[in-house]
């Protein structure tokens, strides 16, 4: 919520003349956040939350009755429900940091935004998201990997292989907490972009030329 109410302030106010650039937009999203779209955070999160708790419930009982095949069916039907769910509540809580609207009404106005409009977007979105996602794991594995060798071949050490996966762990959680940043950012950009698209309207030549390709008509 905070890094969206940054990037939609960038976004369309950065060249209106009475916008006052002396202020600390980033405190101020977060005052925001965690005052106003508190609520709105919070119930994101029990949603969540609760979907997660059923898939353990599930998870549990699956494992009591020996893989049950209506359990299966189940846990089958909740990870559906649970990528729905995650997508849809992660727009949400953006839209809320950009307009400052409840939980509900930045859910369906999201959801209205995105059947308009942006479904092959969509489709590109989550591809950014599986490349980053890529890209940090393979940061990380190359570190542990460059890790082991030196310590192998270089130190003589026969617990290389201790070092390669922790030298693999802390660059993978690392790179993690950066690449959801970047994530997040791209979801805010692409959303404060959907919101210029359906009201015809250009606050930002680049980010329309970046989401240009994004098949949008």
């Amino acid at each position: 919520v905070t890094l969206a109410g940054v990037v939609s302030n960038w976004y369309f106010y950065r060249h209106e003349p009475e916008h006052d650039t002396s202020k600390d937009i980033a405190s101020l999203s977060l005052f925001r956040a965690t005052t106003n779209s508190l609520g709105t955070i919070c119930l994101g999160s029990l949603i969540l939350s609760t979907i997660e708790f059923l898939q353990w419930t599930n998870y549990l009982l699956r494992k009591i009755t020996k893989g049950n095949n209506y359990f299966c069916c189940l846990s089958a039907w909740l990870s559906f429900i649970d990528g729905i769910i995650g997508n849809l509540n992660n727009y949400a809580l953006i839209y809320a940091g950009i307009s400052g609207e409840s939980f509900y009404t930045s859910a369906i106005m999201a959801t209205k935004l995105f059947h308009r409009n942006l479904i092959p977007g969509l489709e590109n979105d989550v591809v950014t998201k599986i490349v980053l996602y890529i890209g940090s794991i393979i940061v990380a594995l190359l570190c542990g990997f460059a890790t082991f060798i030196y310590a192998v071949h270089s130190l003589q050490s026969s617990y290389g292989y201790v070092a390669g996966i922790f030298a693999a762990i802390i660059p993978y959680y690392i790179s993690q907490f950066y690449t959801h940043l970047m994530m997040n950012t791209v979801d805010a950009a692409f959303l404060c972009y959907a919101i210029d698209f359906d009201m015809n309207k250009n606050h930002c030549n680049k980010a329309h030329e970046a989401f240009y390709n994004f098949n949008i008509q």
